[in-house]
């Protein structure tokens, strides 16, 4: 069961829209924004990373299950120079629309291509007219968790001209996987791309872990061959790893450096 915090945990700059409005799925739904330390006292622009599942991103408050604290891993990244800062967007989910929503497939009941069209075509203009960004695609990144990394990797296969630094932690490819499997036997990948996977040796039962660890390494597999430079796509397989945002939260920093480096 979930324990909810008694009050908001974010720091740093998030600003919240609340009512975004999405056109292509009729909606409207709340947007976080995180922006660096010296965001407001400089002129500097900065890449952006896009993640799903946004009530978990930063704040316990909204989260199901603890948040991954995206915000104070990028104050402690930028702190210790790790970083020079980067734009983190999180994106709600649609409750209990959220499995219909990062399904691709719209023959079985899927509106991820809706979803997908929203991010590319409405939210990502809105936050380069109003953010100071990196627009272009070599600073774009997308990111996110169980069927959140699912639709990760689907946009960006989609949309290769937008995004090409990709987070898939304990990707959810065993659901769908003939449909899967097709979409990634004719795929092209657009280089220069990095692809961040990680998986871990306890995602649930033995069954279930299994499916997740045999579709994660399928997955790795077959875009690494398409890909020219094998340096750029990375598998983290996570002992004792489970399906959980605490996991999510600790894989976040490594994951973030690594696609942004």
């Amino acid at each position: 069961m979930k324990t909810v915090a008694k009050k908001h945990t974010t720091v740093g700059n998030v600003k919240i829209i609340k009512d975004f409005s999405m056109p292509q799925l009729k909606t409207k739904r709340r947007i976080w924004i995180y922006l660096p330390p010296d965001y407001e006292t400089s002129s500097k622009r900065y890449p952006v990373l896009y993640m799903h599942d946004g009530q978990n991103v930063f704040d316990d408050f909204t989260a199901f299950a603890g948040a991954w604290d995206v915000d104070k891993t990028m104050e402690r990244l930028f702190k210790s120079r790790k970083t020079p800062g980067a734009i983190i967007v999180g994106i709600d989910n649609a409750g209990k629309n959220r499995m219909r929503e990062y399904n691709p497939w719209a023959e079985i009941g899927g509106k991820g291509d809706k979803y997908s069209d929203f991010i590319v075509d409405t939210l990502k203009p809105y936050i380069d007219k109003n953010f100071r960004t990196k627009k272009s695609r070599e600073n774009t990144g997308i990111m996110g968790s169980s069927m959140g990394a699912y639709i990760s990797l689907y946009i960006a296969l989609k949309h290769p001209q937008i995004f090409s630094r990709v987070g898939l932690l304990s990707p959810a490819f065993w659901l769908y996987h003939d449909n899967l499997k097709e979409m990634l036997e004719g795929v092209t990948v657009i280089e220069p791309v990095k692809f961040y996977f990680s998986v871990g040796t306890e995602e649930g039962d033995e069954e279930r872990t299994k499916q997740y660890i045999d579709w994660t390494k399928f997955t790795y597999e077959v875009l690494s061959k398409k890909m020219t430079n094998k340096k750029r796509i990375k598998l983290n397989i996570i002992k004792g790893g489970i399906h959980s945002e605490t996991v999510w939260a600790k894989v976040f920093s490594p994951a973030f450096l690594w696609l942004f480096k």
